[in-house]
């Protein structure tokens, strides 16, 4: 298919508008497979710009949804709460130790369990599964470039979530270059790997329950011909993959569905046709009940004036023996 940099410039301008109307899927298909070369341009720049502003409110939208109410989601923190779960995303990709497929966010006020399969929600009280938990060891300050912002984390695996307890996070400092850490220049400062003591350490150095996932936070939105990190990119991905899992669900879902509706349609006719076939049988026995109850009334009117003719012929013969007796008389 086309890529962003095959597409005019009067195009993109003009397929913003529509933007807000793609789906969660669709939007990060786009901002993962379509975006990542070629933006160079103000046109392409503002497009991804807006698929990625689209992204935010539409992924914190189906958290909602899947919460059931039972997590409240502060709107004003959608960006920050969106922004977490991609992470966690990319992060759940590089773990060779994986054993859960439930994560606990904890961010803009939420504290809940996300489900990565399905990307949804729920609480963590009750939940009797492993969980994994993360703690950010490192938190940039107000002074730090957003271009040199590292994402440093400690993932665990908790038998259940009350078991985590996070770490506290480390403000960075800034070292002379003389000591451990060197400030570098152009492309090679958004990957510089940097930490309290001039580098993370390794997944070797934390305990087995442990693994260090490191994942470069880029600028958002990227700078002109910038390109999207590794990390970033691997984070993009984990989502796309969870959202065509949950698509790929909830389509098999729909066709179940629609198989019982067939079902229940093809019972609903057999029973209308039943339905119908009674009333007739019943009609019918209505016409052969009147036609009984006419024809008991006719040979109820038959032997009525069968009794009157039976009596009136009584009577005749009662006179006529009476008249004998008289002439016997005489």
């Amino acid at each position: 298919g086309m890529d962003l940099v095959d597409f005019p410039a009067a195009d993109l301008s003009a397929g913003q508008t529509d933007v807000k109307n793609l789906t969660l899927t669709q939007l990060l298909y786009i901002r993962c497979c379509k975006g990542l070369e070629g933006a160079g341009n103000p046109a392409q720049i503002n497009f991804m710009n807006t698929v990625q502003a689209a992204i935010g409110p539409k992924l914190v939208k189906r958290l909602e949804s899947t919460a059931g109410g039972e997590v409240a989601i502060d709107q004003s923190a959608v960006e920050q709460l969106a922004q977490t779960v991609i992470l966690i995303y990319g992060v759940h990709a590089k773990l060779e130790m994986a054993k859960s497929e439930n994560w606990l966010l904890r961010a803009a006020g939420v504290e809940a369990a996300l489900h990565l399969p399905t990307i949804s929600l729920k609480k963590t009280e009750g939940l009797e599964e492993p969980i994994l938990a993360h703690s950010s060891l490192v938190r940039a300050g107000a002074a730090v470039p957003s271009s040199r912002r590292k994402l440093h984390w400690e993932v665990q695996l908790c038998e259940r979530a009350g078991d985590f307890k996070e770490k506290a996070a480390e403000r960075t400092r800034r070292v002379s270059s003389g000591l451990n850490q060197r400030v570098a220049q152009g492309p090679a400062r958004r990957n510089l790997v940097a930490s309290q003591e001039g580098g993370a350490p390794s997944a070797a150095a934390m305990p087995a329950a442990a693994a260090a996932a490191a994942a470069v936070l880029q600028p958002s939105p990227p700078a002109a011909g910038g390109g999207a990190s590794a990390e970033e990119l691997a984070a993009w991905r984990g989502a796309l993959e969870a959202a065509r899992q949950e698509s790929s669900r909830a389509a098999a879902e729909a066709e179940e569905l629609r198989v019982k509706f067939t079902d229940v349609e093809n019972a609903l006719t057999e029973a209308q046709q039943a339905s119908e076939k009674a009333q007739d049988d019943i009609a019918a026995l209505r016409e052969e009940l009147d036609a009984s109850k006419q024809a008991l009334a006719k040979a109820e009117q038959e032997a009525e004036e069968m009794r009157e003719s039976v009596a009136v012929e009584q009577a005749a013969t009662k006179n006529k023996t009476e008249e004998l007796e008289a002439l016997r008389a005489d």
